[in-house]
């Protein structure tokens, strides 16, 4: 039961997790628009159609890699941690 629960809180964050990112990409999104449209010079009012374009397709896929890969180095960073400050009777 208590692997359950943790399973369902881990894929609870992670959907959080993407949530979030995928949140924040709009965001950055909508201030570039907001950016460039006050801006006079016409080359860069053209990348404001790219960019349209670009907030409704979401890199779902490039978000859930950067979180498994966040998983990743957190764990790496974890298990040197420990190795730093095991006894030497241990090693």
């Amino acid at each position: 039961m208590f692997m359950r629960q943790q399973f369902k809180a881990g894929i609870d964050g992670n959907r959080a997790k993407l949530y979030y990112f995928c949140l924040r990409y709009q965001d950055e999104i909508k201030s570039y628009i907001a950016e460039i449209a006050k801006s006079k010079d016409k080359s860069k009012r053209e990348l404001v159609k790219p960019l349209t374009k670009m907030s409704g397709n979401l890199p779902i896929s490039t978000f859930k890699a950067i979180i498994y890969r966040c998983k990743i180095l957190h764990s790496l960073a974890f298990f040197q941690w420990r190795y730093k400050y095991e006894p030497n009777s241990k090693k």
